[in-house]
């Protein structure tokens, strides 16, 4: 047996990494280490992690088999291992942790000894994957990682596979010139027929979809239709020279296309094998062939570097579509019909318009040819997968790439998307199919029932709802944990810029670029509209007792309202600058407010006075808040500082960031800790910023964002900090000192708002990609995360690990 990696430590002491076989070994490893030794194997077992993910093709982690799995198993061994300091303090073992989640997050290895894959089918569910292997085997897995059954009895590799689309019949197809078929039963597979009669290598094979016809492709120059369960003679489809590479069934079931060397595309009937139409125009192999839609087109894909939409019933060319330069391995059109994917050996995948042949975009990014492209199941999306050894995403309506999936050790050949379940397998040279989740950052939840960027979001007091707000000119109410839409608050005519939940969680309030704000129940039905306001209402802010609402308008002023009856108590009359922040005292007795005039006020909320004006700022004052204690005041400006003020004597009391230790450019966030004794800043220079209150001393400098930051927050234990910004990254910093923890990737443009769950265990992020994420925060909802992902791997050993409880 091959020993495994081991990452070698001071004294000649070791800590087991990868290519364990079993929870004991790893149990007793991990816990004879001692604290700094768990520490170091965590952070090597992180710098491991990322060289996967900057080129997994050259990491010798990403090699191994399962390889996400241990490294999974590992970190949650570190992370429950006997430490002399707090887990919670340990930002190495965090990291470790973090990092392994998010990996194993992403991707799931279906491993194999069998050598490599040639091709992958999936049923219809997105349960079950079958994949084909060069050493004649083929193998049905769980897409959870078990494997459900074996297929043997192919003395030379298999070619290609099919599933039925109610996942009873598979069949295989090999190059020993045989094709079987098979019964997947709950016990596992039982071999059904050997449909013999090729001469050659079969090549493609393919299922009718009742399921009562199997079609087989070869290199002999025919194909054959069989009854799946193997019974009588096959209908002959005989071509009169060339091989046939390609074969598949109309949507009915009553036509199928084949594609050859002859550079020919025929249509076939399945009533009798009677030749249909020939269709006639490439001048070089036809590489792949299938039917569009209902079955009036055929899309086909060629040697001769062109794709081209036929007529299925004239067999007349209806348009080619020419610029590859290379082959066309596949062409296929989007399910609505409108929209074709090709790809091809140059590298390249392209999206046409099918109506006028028009390249719509190009799909650059793999190195080496393309073997395999795919649309999703609703054209949103597209993948591809390459000699690169990567899987990459796109976005299927304008080619925007969205991710690139690394792990394979050589030429992925094949990629699917699993039907209903955001994922994707695909299988390669080195043996394995991966399970990749679209989109993956470990985040417990992914939802985007927004259609435009987000602009805010917001938990309810209780962290069972969460709320979302922006460019659609709607909220949504979720449910934080399954994403599940628990309700939408229309009627803004536009955008919605900030919505936030009562004290009490019964009514919430949004602030809209329509000039309006509005009050709303808690399952999200319309109450009221509070008018008033001669532009923009930036921003709302409920009082402690929810009694009452102050909204901030662009026109310059604050208004107040009884929250009741929507009645309006007072217009608080600011300066010559918009209002860009509100907020109560603790008590709800006074409001502070920031203004584009670069002067924060304090307001006596019973009568409606001005008590304090505070000058200094030289930019506008975006932020503006009281401390936890009400005794102080907080402001935070474009001028690139934060500044303290005596909420009582109305005088200053400090500036943070007016040397050389400050931002450089305007502040996005300036807020307290739950205690007040911490001062967190952020700004569009990419950093955020620690300070102790009192001394208005700065204490750490959160770097890693490689844009302007946008959001940021404590939780509310208040020693990790929570980012996020430009770059569509989640940043969680160990505050005191300054020490980046995790990054948590996904969204697909910048992250605009953040929110933290009353516990403390979670964080919502929204963004640009009109997506709400709900990422764990704490050390314990990471080891929860962590086991969780392992529990549906069908991974005993490490559900064993996880029983014992959090540390």
């Amino acid at each position: 047996m091959a020993r495994p990696p081991v990452s070698t430590l001071p004294q000649g002491k070791t800590v087991l990494l990868l290519g364990l076989t079993g929870c004991v070994s790893l149990v007793g490893v991990i816990l004879a280490m001692r604290a700094w030794d768990v520490e170091r194997g965590a952070r090597r077992l992180s710098a491991d992690l990322s060289s996967v993910e900057r080129g997994g093709r050259a990491s010798r982690l990403a090699q191994q088999p399962g390889w996400e799995a241990e490294a999974l198993r590992s970190a949650i061994a570190a992370a429950k291992a006997p430490s002399r300091t707090s887990l919670a303090r340990s930002p190495t073992i965090f990291e470790g942790l973090t990092s392994a989640v998010v990996a194993a997050d992403r991707v799931r290895t279906l491993a194999s000894a069998a050598g490599a894959a040639a091709d992958v089918a999936v049923s219809s569910d997105g349960a079950r994957a079958l994949v084909g292997y060069a050493d004649g085997t083929a193998v049905l897995w769980s897409t959870g990682g078990a494997r459900v059954a074996e297929l043997r009895g192919h003395t030379a590799a298999v070619t290609a596979v099919a599933l039925s689309a109610d996942g009873r019949l598979a069949v295989t197809g090999s190059a020993d010139h045989t094709a079987r078929a098979w019964a997947i039963e709950a016990a596992g597979a039982r071999e059904i027929a050997v449909l013999r009669g090729h001469e050659d290598a079969v090549a493609a094979v393919a299922i009718s979809p009742d399921g009562t016809r199997v079609l087989t492709a070869g290199r002999d120059h025919s194909a054959r239709l069989w009854a799946s369960s193997g019974a009588g003679a096959p209908v002959v489809l005989q071509v009169p020279a060339g091989w046939i590479e390609c074969a598949s069934f109309s949507a009915d079931g009553s036509k199928v296309v084949t594609g050859g060397g002859d550079n020919l595309a025929r249509i076939w009937s399945t009533a009798d094998g009677a030749l249909v139409q020939t269709l006639t125009g490439h001048v070089g192999g036809v590489l792949d062939a299938r039917f569009v839609g209902d079955g009036s087109r055929v899309i086909t894909g060629s040697r001769d570097r062109s794709a081209r939409l036929w007529d299925a019933a004239t067999g007349a060319t209806i348009r080619a579509f020419e610029g590859h330069r290379g082959v066309v391995v596949r062409a296929s059109a989007n399910p609505a019909g409108e929209r074709v994917l090709t790809a091809s050996a140059d590298g390249t995948a392209a999206i046409w318009h099918a109506g006028t042949g028009a390249m719509l975009q190009t799909l650059t990014g793999h190195r080496g040819a393309l073997f395999d492209a795919r649309w999703s199941a609703d054209g949103s999306e597209v993948a591809t997968a390459g000699e690169d050894g990567t899987v990459r995403l796109w976005r299927g309506d304008g080619g925007r790439a969205v991710t690139t999936f690394r792990g394979h050790a050589g030429a992925v050949r094949a990629v699917r998307f699993l039907p209903g379940s955001g994922r994707l397998v695909s299988a390669g040279d080195d043996g394995a199919a991966r399970v990749w989740r679209d989109r993956a950052d470990g985040s417990l939840s992914v939802f985007a029932e927004h259609r435009e960027p987000l602009l805010d979001v917001a938990f309810s007091p209780d962290g069972r709802r969460l709320l979302s707000a922006g460019w659609d000119n709607e909220a949504r109410l979720s449910d934080p944990l399954t994403g599940r839409a628990a309700g939408t608050l229309e009627g803004h005519e536009d955008r919605i810029l900030m919505a936030r939940f009562s004290p009490d969680g019964q009514r919430i309030a949004t602030a809209s670029a329509d000039h309006d704000a509005r009050l709303w129940t808690a399952q999200g039905v319309f109450d009221r509209s509070l008018r008033g306001h001669g532009s923009w209402v930036r921003a709302v802010a409920f009082s402690r007792d929810g009694a009452t609402l102050a909204t901030a308008g662009n026109e310059g002023t604050t208004r107040l309202w009884r929250v009741a009856d929507g009645t309006a108590l007072s217009t608080l009359a600011e300066g010559a600058g918009e209002v860009l922040a509100v907020g109560f005292s603790p008590d709800g007795r006074r409001l502070v407010t920031g203004s584009g005039d670069r002067v924060v006020r304090v307001w006596d909320v019973a009568t409606h006075r001005l008590v304090h004006s505070f000058t200094g700022h030289r930019e506008a004052v975006t932020q503006a808040s009281f401390t936890p204690d009400g005794e102080r005041v907080l402001s935070g400006s474009a001028d690139g500082t934060a500044r303290l003020w005596d909420a009582r004597g109305g005088r200053a009391l400090a500036v943070m960031g007016s040397h050389d230790d400050g931002h450089r450019g305007a502040l996005t966030v300036a807020t307290c800790n739950e205690s007040g004794r911490f001062i967190l800043t952020a700004g569009v220079d990419g950093t955020a910023r620690v300070w102790n209150s009192n001394s208005a001393r700065r204490l750490a400098v959160l770097m890693g964002h490689t844009g302007a930051i946008h959001a940021a927050a404590f939780a509310p234990e208040g020693d990790v900090v929570v980012t996020g910004g430009e770059d569509g990254t989640v940043r969680l910093f160990h505050g005191p000192s300054g020490e980046l923890l995790a990054t948590a990737p996904g969204h697909e443009g910048a992250v605009r708002a953040l929110a933290v769950a009353p516990d403390g265990q979670t964080v919502a992020s929204a963004g640009d990609d009109a997506t709400v994420r709900v990422i764990p925060l704490s050390y314990a909802a990471w080891l929860r995360r962590a086991c969780s992902l392992s529990a549906g791997r069908d991974d005993a050993d490490t559900r064993a690990l996880c029983a014992g409880g959090e540390p």
